[in-house]
């Protein structure tokens, strides 16, 4: 069976649920926008998106421990990609945050240029790896699935 976790060991996942809730009940309640502070749709968006997606990839460094109350060992490689995609998706969401004016170009546009494309793939590959660790491979798989017919009939529109 497996031991409780040490309080220590997940303080940086309430510290970070509590920062999450008390941004949603500001929002919801509207306190925000009754302070003169209003924030897009776009980069609300990416607030919640970022929160979720540090609460995975944090969970997994926290994981489960094991009879002797450590967690299981991931190797150095693993943990870098963890790192890697962590910071790829927090990057695209930056650029949402900062840049929300050209995310709103985009929708306008229909299509996404070159650097478009590079702040989808640097949100959607971390995010497609959080659904997989949180759901399985199944969904992972329906979501390439949906998705890869229309990258391809792009590909094939931009030669």
């Amino acid at each position: 069976m497996f031991a409780p976790v040490k309080r220590s060991r997940w303080s940086a996942f309430v510290i970070l649920a509590t920062v999450v809730a008390i941004y949603q009940i500001a929002i919801v309640g509207s306190l925000a926008a009754m302070a003169g502070f209003f924030i897009p749709q776009q980069v609300h968006r990416a607030i919640c998106l970022g929160a979720v997606l540090t609460a995975v990839f944090l969970g997994v460094w926290l994981g489960a421990t094991g009879d002797d109350g450590a967690a299981p060992r991931r190797s150095l490689a693993a943990r870098a990609v963890d790192v890697a995609l962590w910071l790829s998706a927090l990057a695209g969401l930056a650029y949402v945050v900062v840049y929300h004016e050209a995310v709103v170009e985009y929708s306008m546009m229909g299509f996404l240029d070159t650097q478009g494309m590079i702040v989808a793939g640097l949100i959607c590959v971390p995010l497609v790896e959080a659904v997989r660790r949180l759901a399985g491979w199944t969904l992972a798989i329906l979501v390439a699935a949906m998705v890869e017919p229309g990258a391809v009939a792009l590909a094939a529109a931009n030669r």
